[in-house]
């Protein structure tokens, strides 16, 4: 969904990578008439000003910037993810340089044995410093959140240079091989055996540098056996495809032979771009490299005899007829390669896909997650430019760069539905472009641009509110479905003197969690009550702070109260969200979650709990407080709901954690229909209802309401 310029700047200053002193001073420096109006556009200028990163934006733009700095290090991008846990590309924040930092899953952290062996891979890492291998800088805990920091290395790891690129020629794979081979090496002098060796593991930097990833299964000699080898004796460790027979049969056993095998497998891969065993399950895999013939080199292209000598030397079943050393084996791979052999080259990732990807998934009615596709640049001898297809709007469209010719490539297309109602006619910007298809989908219809065999161009207008879809081979390929009519959206308008709307009953009892939430825009007038679900919690705009007032009534009695983190602006939309998860009562202010928090362990029940919306009764049961603004969702549910940063919904939903909604969208009459299925309708007095935009901006007018009495 679309955020607002005030929503955005919250979740951005909440993410501490900019503060909002940052953010305001970044915008005063912009043009008046040229500074952006909402958080898309906000989001968009700063990735092109490289204030942000096109992952930062994303994250914090789906609620997920609470997580972007561990310590004193910001997280820039994701660069893969594993059963370990996820590596970033980081910066830290004093000494601007740039690392990837591998941080914990939650079910390794809560693991004694798995939080062991990563201890143990920062041990082996820290022992280790050469050309070859990935340097680790750092090692630290940020809350729950354990971390390793490590060198940065630009460039892919081998096996996906194998995907990008096909087999590699003899004398680039060898190449990789003696670099690596060089590596572990020096990693075996420190007594550090990897045991996880693989195209995956082998990083390809920019200049054609090979460096060894990923301690996470090495044993260090001399150590005690338990903690070396967390499973003990017997155990499997390491990827079956590249996997030594010894490591299979007992991974505590193996020794530096063990990776002098799975290099021999990667230098297979290298060349083939197949495992060295095939086979459809891990047994028959693991049974292959125990009992296979040795399989052969001597169908790539460019590997002599003496070649596929070494290699099936490198993979022999028995570890005493392999090379004995890394300098033995790196002696013999130099001795059958070319002596002019090139080093391989890195790929780049262009960083305008990144931007082109991040401004193509932030438009309303979507989730806004993206995904990284690294991009290569072309190559001088291609004679077809390689362009990336591209999807801006409500839709994403997965596909790798396709070549320009004149028949579209195959991809694949999925819409995503936005809400009902708002102001009326859809969201419809979209550009689409692949093979000769070019597609235009603005506000007054769909344009199709066809480019022919001869060059020309073939220009289709379809009617307005029609769609389209896109077939090759019987197959479709691409379908914007047909504009449907939207439904307005209604919401309540109080004027700050009248009384609220009145439900009978919502009781408070049954519930181990609960939250309440809604969507309001209030217009100036403070000390002004909200919400009150009695006797739980009240939500207020208190008049001396001019801040988001909770208060809550726990069960040993009394009140207590926390305030939002900042005022609230006249005439903006705000989501507010009051989260109890049944030990910690929380306040969300347009998804981002407010630095003061309740520690409550149970509230009142009552079977006839009511709420009260617009105002409330006093100690002398007079109403007071009353609202001066609109409401226009309000949701009630049995669940925490929320537990970080997210992005609000414009509309709220029922499920069975849903005891009580309203949308208000009646129109019309004194009852606000509670659209939960439980029955829980309100009767309204001294509210008008109103035709409003997503922002709540009153754009036409509803009937007056009924008294209470007449919809009685």
């Amino acid at each position: 969904m679309a955020l607002s310029l005030r929503q955005f700047t919250r979740m951005l200053s909440a993410s501490e990578v900019m503060s909002t002193d940052e953010v305001r001073a970044y915008l005063n420096r912009i043009p008046e008439g040229t500074r952006p109006e909402n958080g898309e556009e906000l989001a968009r200028a700063l990735v092109r000003d490289r204030k942000l990163t096109a992952w930062q934006a994303q994250q914090i733009y789906s609620g997920k910037g609470k997580s972007l700095v561990l310590g004193n290090y910001v997280l820039l991008d994701q660069l893969g993810q594993g059963g370990m846990g996820t590596v970033f590309k980081a910066e830290h924040r004093r000494m601007k340089r740039i690392v990837a930092l591998k941080t914990l899953s939650d079910e390794i952290t809560r693991t004694p044995d798995l939080l062991a062996r990563f201890q143990r891979e920062v041990q082996a890492a820290a022992r280790l410093e050469h050309p070859h291998v990935v340097a680790a800088y750092d090692a630290d805990q940020a809350g729950e959140t354990h971390f390793l920091v490590m060198q940065y290395v630009a460039g892919d790891d081998l096996a996906t240079l194998v995907k990008k690129k096909g087999p590699l020629p003899f004398d680039e794979a060898v190449d990789c091989i003696i670099q690596a081979a060089r590596g572990l090496e020096y990693a075996h002098l420190k007594g550090v055996i990897h045991r996880d060796i693989k195209p995956s593991n082998l990083l390809l930097s920019r200049d054609g540098t090979v460096k060894v990833l990923d301690m996470g299964l090495a044993r260090i000699e001399g150590d005690d056996a338990t903690f070396s080898d967390l499973t003990g004796s017997g155990a499997v460790m390491g990827t079956v495809d590249y996997m030594a027979p010894e490591q299979a049969e007992d991974s505590h056993r193996s020794d530096t032979r063990a990776d002098i095998y799975s290099l021999g497998c990667s230098l297979f891969f290298l060349l083939t771009g197949k495992a060295t065993y095939p086979g459809k399950t891990m047994m028959q895999k693991l049974v292959a490299h125990r009992e296979a013939p040795l399989p052969s080199l001597s169908e790539a292209a460019g590997v002599s005899r003496q070649a596929d000598a070494v290699f099936r030397r490198m993979i022999a079943k028995n570890p005493d007829e392999r090379f004995q050393s890394m300098s033995e084996l790196i002696a013999e791979l130099e001795r059958v390669r070319s002596p002019a052999a090139a080093a391989s080259p890195g790929s780049v990732i262009s960083e305008d896909s990144r931007l082109n990807e991040f401004l193509a998934s932030i438009e309303p009615g979507m989730s806004a997650t993206a995904t990284h596709r690294p991009v290569r640049q072309q190559s001088s001898r291609s004679s077809a430019a390689q362009t990336p297809t591209v999807l801006v709007g409500s839709a994403v469209l997965d596909t790798e760069p396709t070549r320009l010719t004149n028949e579209p490539e195959a991809f694949s297309l999925r819409t995503h539905s936005g809400r009902r109602g708002g102001s009326g006619g859809g969201m419809r910007n979209w550009l689409l472009w692949g093979g000769g298809f070019l597609a235009l989908l603005l506000l007054g219809g769909i344009i199709i641009k066809i480019t022919n065999r001869d060059g020309s161009t073939t220009t289709i207008k379809l009617p307005e509110g029609a769609g389209v879809t896109v077939e090759k081979d019987g197959k479709t390929l691409a379908s914007v479905p047909a504009e449907t009519e939207s439904t307005p959206n209604y919401a309540l308008d109080f004027d700050g003197k009248g009384s609220p709307i009145v439900v009978a009953s919502v009781p408070t009892n049954a519930m181990s969690q609960f939250t309440l939430e809604a969507r309001v825009a209030y217009d100036g007038s403070l000390d002004t009550q909200i919400c009150y679900w009695a006797p739980v919690v009240q939500l207020r705009i208190q008049e001396e702070t001019g801040k988001y007032q909770l208060i809550a009534h726990p069960s040993e009695g009394g009140q207590r109260q926390v305030f939002s983190d900042d005022a609230v602006a006249p005439r903006d939309t705000d989501h507010v969200a009051i989260v109890w998860d049944g030990a910690e009562l929380s306040m969300y202010v347009d998804g981002v979650r407010q630095s003061q928090t309740l520690k409550i362990a149970a509230f009142r029940e009552h079977p006839g709990g009511k709420l009260y919306v617009g105002g409330s009764y006093n100690a002398e049961k007079v109403w007071s407080g009353h609202f001066d603004g609109r409401i226009d969702e309000l949701r009630i549910s049995t669940t925490a709901r929320y537990k970080l940063n997210f992005t609000p919904a414009r509309r709220f939903e029922p499920d069975q954690q849903t005891r009580a909604l309203y949308h208000f969208d009646d129109a019309t009459g004194g009852l606000a229909t509670d659209s939960s299925g439980n029955g829980y309708d309100g009767l309204v007095e001294n509210a008008r209802w109103v035709q409003v935009d997503d922002e709540l901006n009153v754009i036409g007018n509803g009937a007056e309401p009924a008294s209470a009495e007449e919809s009685r």
